[in-house]
């Protein structure tokens, strides 16, 4: 009988998507926050734990995630963006997230505790995101767009 070590093997698994992922990133040259960047895998992380494909991350909508991210922090409020703005033509469906916390991990739960946020990340339709998130006062205000 062969013993498989599971936390061995579960690493270099997070190990590769971590890799895989950073491969993404550079090779469609987004240039994310390590939130951001936080916040993406944590999406991926999700998906994948529930047998869904893994979303790309597109550079056009980390540009509107980000902005966005930024707006609300210099607002100190959050609220949705027009989401058709600033994502040029190439979808089919649109989603977003937003919100603020003091971290991209609590963030995260706070997304997944909610089922609008939850059943947007896990949406079987959406192939690509972007994510920004813009930190002011130790408040992490992140957008995530979703597209399809």
């Amino acid at each position: 009988m062969t013993r498989v070590n599971t936390t061995r093997g579960t690493r270099r698994l997070y190990l590769a998507i971590v890799a895989l992922a950073a491969f993404a990133v550079l090779a469609t040259g987004c240039d994310m926050s390590p939130e951001a960047w936080d916040s993406a895998v944590s999406v991926n992380n999700e998906r994948e734990a529930r047998g869904l494909r893994p979303l790309d991350l597109d550079k056009v909508l980390n540009e509107k995630a980000q902005a966005w991210a930024d707006q609300m922090a210099a607002s100190r409020s959050v609220s949705h963006s027009v989401l058709t703005q600033g994502v040029g033509d190439n979808w089919r469906v649109l989603g977003e997230n937003v919100g603020w916390a003091r971290s991209s991990g609590e963030m995260h739960q706070m997304f997944m505790k909610s089922p609008s946020h939850r059943s947007t990340m896990l949406d079987g339709s959406y192939t690509r995101l972007g994510v920004g998130v813009s930190v002011v006062d130790g408040r992490l205000y992140t957008a995530q767009v979703f597209a399809g």
